[in-house]
């Protein structure tokens, strides 16, 4: 192998490693943000929008390595109508600290 072949191989497994690295840094930092801009009322800034669900008004956004989602769908318990809302955070990369779980979901309580 030459030299030079060497040298680009060299490099796109440094910026190969360094984006798989990275990636999932940032999705925690921006699912993070966003999560906390949808639980006050305000729109995501590192998502776009995906979906508008008929269910009452849920919205998903779809982010870098996530999926977030403003829930606001009828709900009826025993005979009782009422909303379910709040915000719902769903990895699906592999993050930090969650390197083994997959579709990992956040609700607010």
């Amino acid at each position: 192998m030459s030299k030079n072949k060497l040298l680009n191989l060299k490099t796109l497994i440094l910026i190969l490693t360094i984006l798989l690295i990275i990636l999932p840094v940032f999705s925690l930092i921006f699912s993070h943000i966003d999560f906390s801009r949808v639980n006050t009322g305000k729109e995501p800034l590192f998502c776009f929008l995906s979906t508008q669900l008929k269910d009452g008004g849920t919205v998903r956004w779809t982010g870098l390595g996530y999926s977030l989602s403003a829930k606001h769908s009828l709900i009826n318990l025993d005979g009782v109508r009422g909303y379910k809302t709040g915000p719902a955070l769903e990895f699906w990369i592999p993050v930090w600290p969650f390197v083994n779980k997959k579709n990992l979901r956040f609700e607010k309580q």
